[in-house]
């Protein structure tokens, strides 16, 4: 009786490892896949938006959130399975493998619970041949590791995204996410055009005239242009290229 149910159980412990094997190959994919999705709306909100202090504390915030939500949902029995030896019973596992083999499913949870409870001779007797049965039918074959690749897709659209957007402005993601890491530092949007000084020298003298010649280069500018020294608001001269 004893060689005929440990077979039974070493089958059935074989699919449990494999079944655990899966839900954490599934939950990795599962959990970048949502954190890859979440890192890109967050950094395109950034950069569109230029949230303000609570805003991108409240994303970030959210991150780890998710990131503690995943590891609960996807990483809990796997790593209880793992880790401390936690998981599903003889007679839970003989349950679940009956799903996946209808036919087989009252008889493998009988001869559990009757190797469970049963002594006498006549019992191990028919546990032993009742367990030859289940010799030829091999559990863990109904785990399939590979289908798992069908979930790739998931992760693979935002990372594309993100890859697209760095090869074109990566400005779009590295700036946005410096911004929410740094979220108790003030930041403002940048102007849509850029100073330029064309003097080469910034040097004058005292009570003499001094011309500061400045160029404006961008998609937006400014009607006028100001120098302020103090107190003061000069106004700078426009001067057409000739």
């Amino acid at each position: 009786m004893g060689n005929g149910i440990e077979r039974i159980q070493e089958k059935i412990n074989s699919f449990r490892r494999k079944y655990y094997l899966n839900l954490l190959i599934r939950g990795i994919l599962f959990t970048l896949s949502i954190l890859f999705f979440y890192f890109l709306t967050a950094a395109l909100l950034e950069h569109v938006l230029w949230l303000g202090t609570w805003g991108r504390l409240l994303i970030l915030v959210l991150f780890f959130a998710l990131v503690i939500y995943c590891g609960f949902r996807f990483f809990k029995d796997p790593v209880a399975f793992w880790i401390s030896k936690r998981g599903l019973n003889d007679e839970q596992g003989a349950r679940l493998i009956g799903n996946y083999f209808p036919t087989i499913k009252d008889r493998l949870v009988n001869l559990i619970q009757l190797s469970a409870t049963s002594d006498s001779g006549l019992a191990q007797a028919s546990i032993l041949q009742k367990s030859k049965e289940f010799e030829p039918v091999q559990f863990e074959s109904v785990i399939r590791i590979n289908d798992n690749k069908k979930y790739l897709k998931y992760l693979l659209i935002p990372v594309g995204i993100i890859f697209i957007i760095l090869l074109v402005n990566k400005t779009i993601i590295t700036q946005s996410t410096t911004r929410i890491v740094n979220f108790d530092q003030h930041y403002s949007p940048q102007a849509p055009f850029l100073f330029t000084v064309q003097n080469k020298s910034l040097v004058g003298f005292f009570n003499e005239d001094f011309t500061l010649q400045l160029s404006l280069e961008g998609e937006a500018i400014p009607e006028e242009a100001y120098l302020i020294i103090g107190d003061q608001n000069l106004k700078m001269e426009a001067v057409q290229a000739g």
